[in-house]
């Protein structure tokens, strides 16, 4: 199972993921895309070898296709290029990245991150009050670290230790 181990790597990938539904909802173009998903990755301190090339095969096939379409545009009017087929196949890469990102944003959450100090204040069997902005949601997570939906501040919860005893 892949893991990040740091709150700075989850940060990255949240963004990889706004990125990701901005170009579904063609907020920005996929040579951004493509950019901005380097980029974020590349900022990643703790991404292992496997995950990154993971990552990076998957950006390699919309890049490649971004390429071709701007040959296609610019020079090779006899280059065979299938539009409909190339904007399924980004789709999908698009798919297979978001479904990398959240696995791996679910699974930070379960393991405690001792560098991460604060707790989350129980305030009863399914409220929790952020230590951060003092905001309170609903949550029934026993998972090791639980995310305020207001802030994103990550911390540990407080309902984690009670499963271990």
């Amino acid at each position: 199972m892949d893991v990040i181990s740091k709150e700075y790597d989850r940060r990255q990938l949240k963004l990889m993921y706004e990125c990701l539904l901005s170009f579904q909802n063609k907020q920005i173009r996929l040579s951004e895309l493509i950019g901005s998903l380097e980029f974020l990755l590349s900022a990643m301190e703790s991404i292992n070898k496997n995950l990154e090339n993971k990552f990076l095969n998957e950006i390699a096939t919309i890049d490649l296709i971004n390429s071709l379409e701007i040959i296609k545009e610019t020079e090779d009017k006899n280059l065979q290029f299938n539009k409909k087929e190339s904007y399924e196949l980004v789709d999908k890469t698009v798919v297979n990245l978001k479904k990398m990102i959240l696995d791996l944003l679910t699974n930070y959450l379960k393991k405690p991150d001792l560098k991460i100090e604060e707790s989350a204040i129980a305030v009863d069997a399914r409220w929790l009050i952020c230590s951060n902005c003092n905001d309170a949601w609903e949550s029934v997570s026993y998972d090791a670290m639980v995310e305020c939906p207001k802030c994103d501040q990550v911390c540990h919860n407080p309902r984690y230790k009670k499963l271990k005893k």
